[in-house]
């Protein structure tokens, strides 16, 4: 189970904190601040809904654990992504490389939302 929780939250739940202009950025600097294990900084672009299904400290140790996967996968290399969608919703898919070579490419489902000016990762 906990196999799957890493790549539920990284791309449905994998997060904002700053300012992001587009939904796409707000994906690329989720996975990057948790490739480099920046967990406050990452439960940032997670919607208040996730927060509140999953629990702070499930939140916290979920993004810790997907910093020490992308570890084992030699880093991050791409993270791109196509949405869809008008106005404050975005869903689509997210690419996702590494650097490494023991880690295939994965593509993963997400969806996001504008919550108070930034875009967030939330529930599918």
């Amino acid at each position: 189970m906990q196999k799957y929780r890493v790549p539920l939250v990284l791309a449905a739940a994998f997060v904002l904190f700053g300012c992001s202009a587009s939904p796409e950025s707000a994906i690329e600097q989720l996975h990057d601040a948790v490739a480099k294990g920046e967990i406050t900084k990452a439960k940032g672009y997670i919607s208040k809904q996730v927060v509140q299904l999953m629990g702070e400290e499930t939140l916290t140790a979920t993004l810790a654990e997907g910093t020490e996967e992308i570890k084992k996968c030699g880093g991050l290399d791409t993270v791109k992504s196509e949405l869809t969608g008008e106005g404050e919703v975005r869903s689509g898919d997210v690419s996702i490389t590494y650097k490494g070579t023991t880690c295939k490419p994965a593509v993963r489902k997400v969806r996001l939302v504008k919550e108070d000016g930034q875009w967030k990762i939330v529930p599918r």
